[in-house]
């Protein structure tokens, strides 16, 4: 039984908000068709509006929470407002077939048309639930609460037709929905899915598999934050592919057997420690990719390092994820700023302007984010951003490249401590040929970061992007926190330049779920509370005949051509903040007498830093017939380029071409920055500093006054003697200085400043910094030595010379060399020996771990000592499993000394019986050899032999030969390719037992089916040479390439399978 109920927005009703189809001065009312199920059921009820209607007189008073009141911009042509601010928008899915776009909030699901008309509204919430109920069932928990239920995921399946929709109560579990009408739906499936909270992110999105060798089908991808809350999210792993097969499968993890699951997991130890916040991903024809935020280092202890962004990749043939890989990714601004939170990302095909840029072809894939700086050591975005621009060529260049540096014995770990499951060491060099690492267990972490510099850079937090291509130029849709959103022309790769702006929802954030209409001529945004469709074309800013050109463009510009390049466009130096252009007129065409060829110039100029990185590009409007213009507006000792474009009612012509100036030095007009002082000894003190800000430079910093003068305890600051000041002249570039002054009086307070100066003058000062010498002397630095080494522990042995005071206290500092941080150890003295030892405890295996030592009197702490390095040992359970014998390495880091391998007893012991096993192995292996030798030998005349082996010491292939005459051998490489050798009338001869060699072949592929190369007396063909693989080759090349990297088709391996 249905019951028909009239709307208004004074209830709280979710399709009765504010839409400009009918104004508050206007009526609106809606049928609704509700089911009977109670708002308490965990069971939703739905709600139907066939048709809109007005409204009754009494909407017109109405009160609205302050986003639902319109924003008058012509760009905005259609949009909705949630009635209140309990229902949030949080996630948006766009049909491109049908034109529909669905809209997941709390506790609803909306269905709107083109128009942003409501067509269905579904409630989804509030229910009765609890972290501690199962998917399926909360009747055996008492303590169960009316639940707000969060959208986390909102995709739509094209291939069924469905929509699906995934809440955070039930612990996140998903059903499917009609998109045509979304009130049509399917049973919830009871399946842990996505993250059961508001605020844990989610991120799912439908690509392909191949797994099994089976024909591609699509899945769905899915990163879950873990919320921590109930013990059901140890069900839902990090990342995983799940099944979108109809019946008892779908949205279950796909799995082949118990090691075969397609999902990766973060340690179990860890878990609630190390969050992952899943922002973006996309699929590419053999990988699948998730953009990340997470911590930068696993360990509690280095929580300060902050997070990063990195990308995860894993092969989509992969039914293991044995191929998950992880590799960072960095965006750094023009004044060398690492933003490093990715907020929101989208792949797009890159238009020619960019391609060029990136050294892809038109139309090859890009990935666009939007980063950026955080606030204190947390992944939350402070009010700094850029966006940043990649070619996914690069991408999976940089990832091949970390990959390879494991497999070629350059990286020694994989980094993956943090990531469930067996995480092996990188593989010996030499280990054989991988063809495809989609085949490997790769599991690393790369340490190569994938790079790039910022287009354009923001001092507000920027939350979602997405982007358009047309024909030569990408335009992205930006959005920010504050509601606005942002056009900006992405002119090159390393340069956007921002040509409209228009708000959609003041003081709320843009979604990151933006989507560009099938037609390109409309953009669907929203905000938490409003719902908008904006027309691309009526965008402020350049007109979009410039950008995004469809037939009405096309026609109204096709009666006029664009004005041609300026010409003798120059650049005259004025004073160190301005600077004259000048150009040649460009004249009315002679073909028309009606109207100029030209009504005006736009002139570009941007700042170059010093590492090539460009500044946001400025444009200045000029009108014809103007042949110069003064710009004075910029930064004093700096690198520009510029250029000038005309314009006409045709649109932009061709720009000149690019000029290049420097303006005048000033003077610093910024004081160094972070100036420390420090008393080393009753004459001395320590002064270091920072260069000021860089853009404070003003021209090229030459050096520094180092100034000072004596404070006595009667006399203030302002009546105490002038300034002594010491000069230093120092690298422009250098990130940190120091300065060390002497002769100076014992237990006396110094105060001390620092100024900068370069070829225009001296800067301000630094505040002036107060210190005083000690009453005696520092102690000197300690000796310090590794004594022994074991799997877990470094024995350090350290002495002291005589110290005029008596030292109470040493620091033993240490860290893993991959580390940034140190950790202290404090050790007391009593001053009994002068030869002392410590032994550190607890740490890893063949780990190399760098140590250095300070002793500390009452008068202060020492010099350090010198740095060593030592290695652990490998624990004897590794050594007993078939690992080589550790090669253990200790001495200083400045004399290179070796020390001796010695551990605790135990150690001792499990390392004496690993070497009897091993030399044990080693004998019967050499008599196995020799007995079989001895037998080949016996029957060499019965058969020729060409054999290949691998010889680390030269990189080449040991040779045979063979014991009859005028053969024409072959010797399988990799079937059907086979490597043959040819000799000519007669054999070489051969008289000794030496091996001979065959080198590696580098050749272009070309369409030849027999190609011969010398070798020895004879040669080396190949067949079917056009369909060999590129094999990753493991051997030892050339002595002056001690491991091969990533070789393309064109190289011939002389190593076989």
């Amino acid at each position: 039984m249905c019951q028909l109920i009239y709307a208004s927005p004074l209830a709280n009703n979710p399709f009765s908000g504010y839409s400009p189809h009918s104004s508050f001065d206007s009526h609106f009312k809606s049928s609704v068709l509700r089911s009977p199920s109670s708002v308490s059921s965990s069971s939703s009820y739905s709600v139907f509006l066939p048709s809109p209607a007005p409204l009754s007189s009494s909407s017109s008073s109405s009160s609205f929470h302050s986003s639902q009141f319109p924003i008058v911009d012509s760009a905005i042509l259609d949009y909705y407002v949630t009635p209140n601010v309990t229902i949030n928008f949080t996630h948006i899915a766009y049909d491109h077939r049908s034109d529909r776009l669905y809209v997941g909030t709390s506790n609803w699901l909306y269905q709107f048309n083109a128009s942003l008309e409501v067509e269905v509204a579904v409630e989804t919430g509030p229910v009765y639930d609890s972290p501690l109920c199962s998917p399926s069932d909360c009747t055996s928990i008492d303590n169960t609460v009316l639940t707000t239920n969060f959208n986390k995921v909102l995709v739509i399946d094209e291939n069924s037709n469905k929509l699906i929709a995934c809440g955070s109560v039930h612990q996140g579990a998903c059903r499917r929905h009609d998109l045509d009408n979304i009130a049509s739906k399917e049973e919830l499936v009871p399946v842990p899915v996505a993250a059961n909270d508001e605020n844990s992110s989610t991120y799912a999105f439908i690509g392909p598999a191949r797994y099994y060798n089976q024909p591609v089908k699509s899945v769905l991808y899915i990163g879950t934050t873990n919320s921590r809350l109930g013990p059901y999210r140890d069900f839902v792993p990090a990342i995983a592919s799940r099944s979108l097969e109809e019946g008892p499968k779908l949205f279950n993890i796909i799995e082949n057997s118990f090691s075969d699951t397609t999902l990766v997991d973060i340690e179990s130890h860890l878990k609630d420690y190390y969050l992952v916040k899943y922002v973006y991903g996309f699929h590419t024809d053999d990988f699948v990719y998730f953009a990340t935020v997470q911590k930068k280092s696993h360990l509690r202890a280095l929580e300060e390092w902050g997070y990063v962004t990195r990308l995860a990749r894993v092969c989509s043939s992969d039914a293991a994820y044995n191929t998950y890989t992880e590799v960072t990714l960095s965006c750094l601004g023009p004044d060398g700023t690492d933003y490093t939170l990715l907020q929101d990302a989208v792949t797009i095909k890159a238009g020619k302007t960019l391609a060029a840029d990136l050294n892809v072809k038109p139309g090859s894939q890009l990935f666009i984010g939007i980063f950026s700086t955080p606030k204190d050591h947390t992944w939350e975005p402070a009010s700094s951003s850029a966006v940043c621009v990649y070619s996914v060529a690069d991408i999976e260049s940089k990832f091949n490249e970390n990959i390879h540096l494991c497999y070629n014995g350059s990286a020694l770990t994989r980094n993956m401590d943090y990531i469930a499951g067996n995480i092996k060491d990188c593989p010996e060099p030499g280990s054989g040929n991988v063809v495809s690492f989609c085949g490997e267990t790769l599991k690393l972490n790369g340490s190569i970061p994938i790079i790039s510099n910022s287009a354009i850079v923001y001092n507000e937090t920027l939350t979602a992007i997405t982007a358009l291509t047309v024909d030569e130029t990408n335009v992205a849709f930006i959005g920010t926190s504050r509601g606005r959103l942002k056009k900006v022309l992405l002119s090159h790769a390393n340069q956007g330049e921002e040509f409209g702006e228009i708000t959609i929802d003041p003081e709320h954030p843009i979604l990151s779920d933006m989507y560009i209409h099938s037609n390109h001529r409309y953009l669907y945004v929203a905000s938490p509370y409003r719902l908008a469709k904006v027309e691309i074309e009526s965008y402020p800013g350049l007109s979009e005949s410039n950008f995004v050109k469809d037939e009405r463009n096309l026609q109204r510009s096709s009666s006029s051509e664009p004005p041609p390049a300026p010409s003798n466009f120059k650049a005259s130096i004025l004073s160190s903040k301005s600077v004259n252009f000048s150009w040649s007129s460009i004249h009315s065409s002679p073909s028309s007498s009606s109207s100029p060829s030209i009504n005006g110039y736009i002139i570009r100029y941007w700042r170059v830093s010093d590492l090539s990185r460009s500044d946001l590009t400025k444009q200045v409007n000029i009108s014809f017939p103007a042949t110069n213009y003064l710009i004075s507006n910029l930064e004093p000792g700096s690198n520009y380029q510029a250029e000038i474009i005309g314009f006409n009612g045709a649109g932009l012509g061709l720009p000149s071409r690019i000029v290049r100036f420097e303006t005048l030095e000033d003077s610093p007009s910024g004081p160094p920055t972070s100036v420390k002082t420090f008393a080393r000894g009753p004459s001395t003190i320590k002064v270091i500093w920072k260069p000021p800000s860089r853009d404070k430079w003003n021209g090229k910093i030459l050096g520094y006054h180092v100034c000072y003068r004596a404070l006595d305890s009667s006399s203030s600051s302002s009546s105490s003697p002038s300034f002594t000041c010491q000069t230093t002249h120092v690298s422009s570039y250098s990130n940190s200085h120091e300065y060390v002054l002497t002769s100076l009086t014992k237990g006396t307070s110094y105060s001390i400043t620092v100024k900068a100066f370069n070829s225009a003058g001296t800067g301000p000062e630094f505040p002036e910094v107060i210190t005083k010498t000690l009453l005696g002397e520092l102690p000197p630095a300690p000796h310090v030595n590794t004594k022994s080494t074991s799997s877990d522990s470094l024995t350090i042995k350290y002495t002291i010379n005589n110290s005029l005071a008596p030292i109470s206290m040493f620091q033993l500092n240490y860290k893993e060399s991959k580390d940034d941080y140190w950790q202290q150890k404090n050790l007391p003295y009593d001053g009994s020996s002068t030869f002392n030892e410590y032994t550190l405890t607890n740490l890893h295996p063949t780990t190399i771990y760098k140590v250095y030592m300070t002793a500390t009197n009452q008068f202060g702490v020492s010099d350090p000592s010198p740095i060593i390095i030592s290695k652990t040992t490998r624990s004897a359970r590794d050594t007993l499993a078939g690992e080589s014998l550790p090669d253990t390495q200790t001495g200083r880091e400045s004399e290179g000394r070796n020390g001796s391998l010695s551990g605790t007893p135990m150690s001792d012991i499990a390392n004496a019986l690993t070497i009897v096993i091993g030399l044990g192995a080693i004998v019967v292996v050499l008599l196995i050899v020799f007995v079989y030798s001895r037998k080949i030998r016996s029957k060499g005349s019965a058969k020729t032999s060409f054999e290949f082996c691998q010889t680390y010491q030269t990189g080449n292939l040991a040779y045979n030969p063979p014991s009859t005459n005028g053969s024409h051998l072959h010797h399988p490489l990799h079937s059907p390719h086979h490597l043959h050798q040819t000799f000519g009338s007669s054999s070489p001869d051969y008289n000794d037992d030496t091996d001979r060699t065959l080198s590696l072949i580098n050749t272009p592929m070309m369409d030849t089916v027999d190609r011969t190369m010398s070798l020895m007396h004879g040669s080396l063909g190949v067949t079917t040479i056009n369909q060999l693989t590129s094999p990753y080759s493991k051997i030892l090349i050339e002595t002056d390439k001690r491991n091969s990297t990533y070789l393309c088709s064109r190289h011939i391996y002389d190593y076989p399978q």
